[in-house]
């Protein structure tokens, strides 16, 4: 019978960084234009646990995704969240802008 063959610490390691690179292209692929410059598809609002109020003083309005469509107070959209949204809500994926 033959023993298994050992992996070496530097295979096991790279084959660690492809399944962790894999892991993330696959959670963030759906936030970002394709490289063929079509649009990706935007998440949904339950996906991001999105709001209508603020959270610890974190909301849509003060995001860099979001984008006004009329006056500060007035509903928008979201570059990466699909439908209406309001600049007083809040989703996980905020980011100051």
């Amino acid at each position: 019978m033959d023993k298994p063959k050992k992996i070496s610490r530097r295979a096991w390691l790279k084959g660690c960084a492809y399944v962790t690179g894999a892991g993330a292209l696959s959670v963030l692929g759906g936030r970002f234009a394709l490289a063929d410059g079509s649009a990706a598809k935007k998440a949904a609002k339950s996906a991001v646990q999105y709001q209508d109020s603020p959270k610890d003083g974190k909301m849509c309005g003060m995001c860099k995704f979001f984008i006004r469509s009329g006056g500060m107070m007035s509903e928008g959209s979201c570059q990466v969240v699909e439908g209406a949204v309001s600049p007083m809500g809040y989703c996980i994926l905020f980011t100051q802008a």
